[in-house]
C-alpha cells in the first residue's frame, strides 16, 4: 500500500508543478462531465418540464421517428464529447510520456478504447433512464417537496443506481489500463489493450484502488461544483430581464460567476492531471507490455536528466 500511496504523492506533486499539463487535462475534464455542474446549476431540469417533454414526444404525430431523432442526437453528442476527450487524453499523455505523439491514429485508437470501455456504463445509464420514465410520473404525482420526491425516486431506482456505479467503476479500470496500453503499443492494438484492461479488474488491485479514488474524487468535485454554481446563480437569475447588460451589478456578478466556473474547471483539470500521472506510474510497476517502459523513460535520472530514476517526477 505504501508504494501505491508514494506514487500518488509523486503524481500530486507533478500535477501541481507542471502547469503545462493543465490545459489538456482541463479539456479532458470538461469533455467527460465537467460541463454538467454548469448545466445543472444554471438550468436545472424541472420534473414538470421533463414530464411535458415526455408527453409531447409520445403523443406527437411523428412518433416514433422523433424518438429515433433524439437518440441519434444523443449518440452524436456522446461521440463528439468522446472525441474531444480522446484528443485531450493523447495530448496529456504525450506531455507525460514524451515518445507518445498526438497523431490521428493515436486519437482514433484512444477513441475506440474509450467508447468500448464505456459501453457497460452507457447501457446501465440507459436502464436508469428507462426506470426514471417508468417511475417518474408516479413519484412526482405524490405530495411532497422536490427533495423528498427525488429521494423517493432514488429509492425505487436503487438497483439501477448500484449497477450504474459499478459499471462506471469497471469502465474506469478497463479504460484507465487500456488507454495507456494502446498508446504504449507500436501497433495500437485495441483488442490487446482492452484485454489488459479486463485483466486489470482481477490481477491489478492497485488499478482498482486508483479507479475508485478517481471515481470518488470526480463525484465530490462535480457535486461541490454543482452546489457552488447553483448558489452563485440564484441572485443572477433573480435579476435577469430586459436591460441586463446595462446593469453594472449584474455584469459584475456574471463576470465573477464565469471566473469561478473557470477556476472550478481548472481544479478539475489539475485533478485529472494528477490521476493521469498516477496511472502512468501505476503501469510502471507491471510487466512489459503495459506502459511501463514509457513511464520509465519519462522518469528523471538522479542527475536530473531523462532515463531511469526515482518515482518523484515524470518529465515532458
Amino acid at each position: 500500500m505504501r508504494p501505491w500511496l508514494r506514487r500518488g504523492a509523486a503524481a500530486a506533486a507533478l500535477a501541481g508543478e507542471r502547469s503545462d499539463l493543465w490545459p489538456s487535462a482541463t479539456l479532458a475534464h470538461l469533455a467527460y462531465l465537467g460541463w454538467l455542474p454548469l448545466l445543472l446549476g444554471v438550468a436545472p431540469p424541472q420534473a414538470v418540464d421533463l414530464a411535458h417533454i415526455g408527453v409531447e414526444l409520445w403523443t406527437a404525430g411523428s412518433f416514433p421517428a422523433n424518438i429515433v431523432a433524439v437518440a441519434v442526437v444523443a449518440v452524436a453528442a456522446f461521440l463528439l464529447l468522446a472525441l474531444a476527450a480522446a484528443v485531450a487524453e493523447v495530448m496529456l499523455h504525450g506531455s507525460l510520456v514524451p515518445p507518445v505523439q498526438a497523431t490521428g491514429g493515436a486519437v482514433l485508437s484512444v477513441l475506440a478504447v474509450m467508447v468500448l470501455a464505456a459501453t457497460p456504463a452507457v447501457l446501465a445509464l440507459g436502464w436508469l433512464v428507462i426506470g426514471v420514465a417508468q417511475h417518474g410520473p408516479t413519484v412526482y404525482g405524490e405530495p411532497g417537496s422536490a427533495t423528498t420526491l427525488l429521494l423517493r425516486l432514488a429509492a425505487r431506482l436503487t438497483p439501477q443506481l448500484l449497477v450504474l456505479a459499478g459499471a462506471v467503476l469497471v469502465a474506469q479500470v478497463v479504460g484507465g489500463v487500456a488507454l495507456r496500453q494502446v498508446l504504449a503499443d507500436d501497433d495500437r492494438s485495441i483488442g490487446r489493450a482492452l484485454r489488459h484492461g479486463v485483466v486489470g479488474l482481477t490481477h491489478r488491485p492497485g488499478a482498482v484502488c486508483l479507479a475508485t479514488a478517481a471515481w470518488l474524487a470526480d463525484a465530490l468535485l462535480l457535486l461541490g461544483s454543482w452546489a457552488l454554481l447553483a448558489i452563485l446563480w440564484r441572485p443572477i437569475a433573480a435579476m435577469l430581464g430586459p436591460g441586463l447588460l446595462s446593469n453594472p451589478q449584474v455584469v459584475a456578478l456574471l463576470v465573477g460567476f464565469v471566473a469561478i466556473w473557470l477556476l472550478l474547471l481548472t481544479a478539475g483539470g489539475v485533478a485529472h492531471a494528477l490521476f493521469s500521472a498516477w496511472w502512468v506510474l501505476e503501469g510502471s510497476d507491471h510487466e512489459p507490455g503495459t506502459d511501463a517502459r514509457a513511464a520509465d523513460r519519462a522518469r528523471p535520472a538522479p542527475d536530473g536528466g531523462a532515463g531511469a530514476g526515482s518515482d518523484h517526477r515524470l518529465r515532458a
